[in-house]
């Protein structure tokens, strides 16, 4: 009868539970249930260590998994190499805003050559360019910094052409 009582609580806690989060907005549902998982596993690890079955180290250890991006996101701020590191990952400066020469533009589409013998049109342009950006478009795996260098292409050789 005693270990009845514990389980129906906790059916009516989470029953509860779930239905004040679902009346939550969806942003906010996420960040509560990881802030709500977060609180259940420092309990557990509280309690671990309360009755010795996890060394209080280990509940440390334990409790600091969840704060590491958070942790390794202050290293970065001082330890210099880090971020060098993240510096270096970082895309560089986009240049849709057309400052891309006609030769770049014609070896970014890959129709030089066409060019050079007088035979490009519009339409092998458009063909060029939606080819490409099938191939690159960041929601197919590509990024904007590709994404933007092709369309800056486009209309660059375009202007040259008309």
């Amino acid at each position: 009868m005693f270990r009845l009582i514990p389980i129906v609580l906790l059916l009516a806690l989470l029953f509860f539970g779930v239905s004040w989060l679902r009346k939550l907005p969806p942003g906010k549902q996420r960040k509560m249930v990881l802030r709500v998982l977060f609180t259940l596993l420092v309990g557990t690890l509280i309690f671990l260590a309360l009755t010795g079955r996890i060394h209080w180290l280990g509940a440390l250890l334990g409790a600091l998994i969840p704060v590491a991006k958070g942790l390794f996101n202050l290293a970065a701020q001082f330890l210099p190499f880090l971020h060098r590191h993240r510096a270096a990952q970082t895309p560089p400066p986009n240049t849709a805003s057309g400052n891309i020469s006609l030769d770049e533009a014609l070896l970014t589409l890959g129709i030089k050559d066409a060019y050079q013998a007088g035979s490009l049109t519009v339409e092998q342009v458009e063909a060029a360019h939606k080819r490409l950006i099938q191939k690159l478009h960041p929601d197919r795996g590509g990024n904007d910094y590709l994404a933007s260098r092709i369309n800056s292409a486009k209309t660059c050789v375009i202007k040259a052409l008309g």
